[in-house]
């Protein structure tokens, strides 16, 4: 009887040392929402603040609260509950309760050190507006807690007590929004600024009004009484610092500290002797208190200063910044000692890179838009030069085109990212390519064609314009809609073009013709804020501002599925992988999620009987250039090789062995089970490089279906992309990647020949060579796309190309289980 057997791959990584690892749940990532594979960015930082031992950071974002280890960086707890995000947070005196002021215009109270809670100690309601700022007295007990609201108040509350009625001690009453309130430290004062320019000190004891500061000529951001409470420290966005005096009649104490942009925020040192502030020209700069002399300056962030803190020993400065970061600084030596990523400004339009990796634009406090690689979280250029607000950015289907609208100066550029990226230069003569008028109403939608050829801009009035890039000429204008456009994107053949409307409705329409086709839909959706068409040319999914996210049939106009939900999450741009296996989200609070389109479309009752292949009607005339084209096989070798790794394995006999593997995520790597089984150590390297890197810890295994991901660092490598396995046909061109006998890099091709096996445990068959050292390698179809891994051999002389793979698709699942 012939025999099989797995390929001569040594083992790995399973000793009793690493066993913890490999199963441990690690809190530290968020829980992913159903049908979710993956999800980059922890938010948009809007508060931060050391505990009172210094031994924690506290976040506020945008999707919730995020406590890190002040000395290592480290993330030691998450509140991910009522995840509207939080807008300001403030540790009690003792460090026991942790207040966030939600942006439901709750406040809650939580346990800093105590993990999972799904309640908080205590939620104080009453505000009618968005609370910007919460800050704790510093007393002993903590006795009060204050917070300045949108409703044009600053609320006093007991945060003690368990007496709904008893918790509101005092309202104190101001003409516009309140953006920042601070107790003196002897909790004797109160100070508050606000949207009306004027700074008002009250009497914390009685409520009586004491001093009332009207020389700047903004919004004031930011108020902080240094620690004997005889100065105030206050910004604004007209660019000013003062400081005030507390004794007396009080007054301002010296000139105006001007800085040539707004200024986000500003604190007193620990001691008073000097105060930060930061600011929109993403500088940090250090004060002198009594002279107001410029000390130092810090420099790192690629965006504004939104926030700033010091430690309560004075020797560290944390500063966050929508660039993505939040540094801890040296401020003896003024080196970056922790620098903590993920934190992202709003997401605004994404793209797929020709790497495979995601690139995003987003906006800072400015409202400019910048660049992001997705992966790292890291701002890459800036990219707005219009005079007013950005309000709406697209990418072409590439990736290398983007298409920017003011909102002011009624502009729309069409830019070439790569030479944006060029060494930062941003828009200028060489990556602007057009200039066109859009909507003279307000560009509200923006949309381009597969061929770039054509550009659809929405705007408040209901119309669409197209418009022809080459020659900036008006081609058509589309009428029927009943509100503003809020959404756009073309079907595969650039002939069909969807539109979203704020009140819900979908229209299809020609855009050759310029009519519509059919008559719109309504959609169990709120407005609509997103569309994308599926490049297989089956379906069209919409996102609201809800965090919904549903699939509908483009020709009968019903919906497909259960879809998707991000709640409280704003969606801002949605696009398919080449493949349609995956759809992307990015969203208004800085998160970006992968989502598992077959999850999505899973039936409800919603959908009727008719057969999938009665519901897709083809659309003609499909332009061959933008159907999902097939590579050569240079093209196919070169960017696997890129993504393919060497592994070096010591087994328990501590003899060493050799194996193949390739990222399927940045810092993660797919192989196979039998590699990583009973090792004690292994690292790997990029084919072709000398560099090694340490294997850190298995992230999830399959060992039923021979599958394993492993998790490694500061690799900055390529992604190979997952085609959808069910999808493959016998005699598909097919593409093996690996090390067979320790051959860096080898490539070969051949057919599939056979699909084998049923229900839960498939096997593809080809004919394409694999030899020992190869197990754990990638196969890739046509395209470039993962079909699977190469695990199994036939072991009898006689048997010839007949070599086995463990299909993409139980690499998909096991990939959703890495949290």
């Amino acid at each position: 009887m012939k025999k099989f057997y797995l390929s001569a791959i040594a083992y790995l990584l399973l000793s009793n040392l690493l066993l913890s690892l490999v199963y441990a749940q690690d809190d530290s990532e968020l829980d992913l929402p159903k049908g979710a594979i993956e999800r980059f960015g922890k938010g948009w930082v809007r508060d931060i603040e050391f505990s009172p031992d210094g031994s924690q950071l506290a976040v506020a974002t945008t999707t919730g609260i995020w406590i890190y280890d002040s000395h290592t960086g480290k993330q030691i707890n998450r509140f991910e509950e009522h995840m509207d995000g939080a807008n300001a947070i403030s540790y009690s005196r003792n460090g026991q309760l942790l207040a966030a002021a939600h942006q439901d215009e709750t406040i809650r109270l939580w346990e800093p050190t105590k993990k999972k809670q799904k309640e908080p100690v205590t939620a104080l309601r009453g505000h009618k507006g968005e609370i910007y700022a919460i800050t704790f007295s510093s007393d002993g007990n903590s006795s009060m807690l204050a917070s300045a609201s949108a409703d044009k108040t600053i609320r006093l509350w007991d945060p003690h007590t368990l007496i709904d009625d008893e918790r509101l001690i005092a309202i104190l009453p101001y003409k516009d929004a309140v953006r920042t309130v601070a107790f003196s430290f002897d909790n004797r004062m109160l100070a508050g600024g606000s949207d009306d320019e004027i700074i008002q000190v009250w009497d914390a004891g009685t409520g009586d009004r004491i001093y009332e500061f009207k020389e700047h000529t903004n919004s004031v951001q930011t108020v902080h009484f240094s620690r004997n409470r005889t100065e105030l420290l206050s910004a604004s966005l007209d660019g000013n610092v003062f400081l005030w005096s507390l004794v007396g009649e009080g007054g301002r104490l010296h000139s105006p500290i001007q800085h040539n942009t707004s200024v986000y925020t500003a604190k007193f040192s620990p001691d008073g002797n000097t105060f930060a502030t930061g600011s929109a020209d993403k500088l940090i700069r250090l004060w002198d208190t009594n002279t107001t002399k410029h000390n130092l300056t810090f420099t790192g962030h690629k965006d504004s200063v939104s926030d700033i803190d010091f430690s309560p020993d004075g020797t560290t400065l944390a500063s966050a910044s929508p660039d993505g970061r939040i540094l801890l600084w040296d401020t003896i030596g003024t080196r970056t000692r922790i620098e903590i990523s993920e934190h992202t400004g709003g997401i605004k339009a994404l793209a797929y890179t020709q790497d495979n990796r995601i690139r995003a634009c987003g906006t800072g406090l400015d409202g400019k838009l910048r660049l992001w690689d997705a992966g790292t979280s890291s701002e890459l250029s800036l990219v707005s030069e219009h005079t007013g607000l950005t309000k709406v950015v697209t990418f072409s289907n590439d990736g290398k085109i983007i298409v920017s609208g003011g909102s002011e100066d009624g502009t729309i550029f069409l830019s070439n990212v790569l030479k944006i990226l060029e060494n930062n230069k941003g828009i200028n003569n060489e990556s602007l390519q057009t200039v066109l008028t859009g909507n003279t109403h307000g560009i509200t939608a923006l949309a381009l064609s597969p061929a770039e050829t054509t550009l659809a801009t929405g705007g408040a009035d209901g119309r669409i314009h197209l418009l022809d890039v080459a020659s900036r000429r008006e081609l058509k204008v589309l009428k029927g809609a009943q509100g503003t456009i809020t959404a756009l994107t073309f079907g595969v053949d650039g002939t069909h073009l969807f539109s979203g409307e704020e009140n819900g409705t979908i229209r299809q329409w020609n855009a050759l013709t310029g009519t519509e086709v059919g008559t719109g839909y309504n959609t169990p959706l709120g407005a609509i804020t997103a569309l994308s068409y599926s490049l297989s040319n089956e379906y069209l999914t919409a996102g609201d501002t809800t965090g919904t996210i549903q699939f509908f049939d483009p020709v009968k106009k019903h919906r497909k599925g259960e879809g998707f939900f991000i709640p409280n999450s704003s969606i801002t741009t949605l696009i398919f992988s080449d493949d349609g296996s995956s759809l992307v989200s990015g969203s208004e609070n800085g998160t970006i999620i992968i989502w598992d389109v077959n999850v999505g479309l899973l039936n409800t009752k919603l959908e009727d009987n008719t057969s999938e292949e009665d519901k897709i009607t083809p659309q003609t005339n499909t332009s061959q250039k933008h159907k999902i084209t097939e590579q050569t096989a240079q093209e196919i070798a070169q960017n696997a090789l890129k993504a393919t790794v060497y592994f070096g394995i010591q087994k328990l006999d501590r003899t060493i062995s050799e194996g193949s593997g390739f990222f399927i995520r940045p810092n993660y790597i797919a192989t196979n089970y039998h590699v990583i089984e009973n090792a004690t150590a292994a690292y790997i390297k990029l084919v072709g490089k000398q560099t090694t890197y340490r294997v850190e810890n298995i992230a999830a295994t399959d060992p039923e279906r021979d599958l394993a991901i492993l998790k490694v660092s500061n690799t900055n490598s390529v992604v190979l992309p997952l085609a959808n396995s069910d999808k493959v046909e016998i005699g598909e061109t097919v593409y093996a990647v690996g090390n067979p006998k320790g051959l860096e890099g080898t490539v070969s091709n051949g057919i599939i020949s056979s699909i084998r096996g049923t229900g839960n445990n498939k096997w593809i068959q080809i004919t394409a060579a694999v030899s020992p050292g190869s197990s754990g390698g990638a196969v890739l179809n046509s395209r470039g796309k993962v079909i699977g891994i190469a695990t199994a051999i036939h072991k009898d002389e006689d048997a010839q190309n007949l070599n086995f793979v463990v299909p993409s698709n139980y690499l998909k699942a096991l990939l959703g289980k890495v949290q």
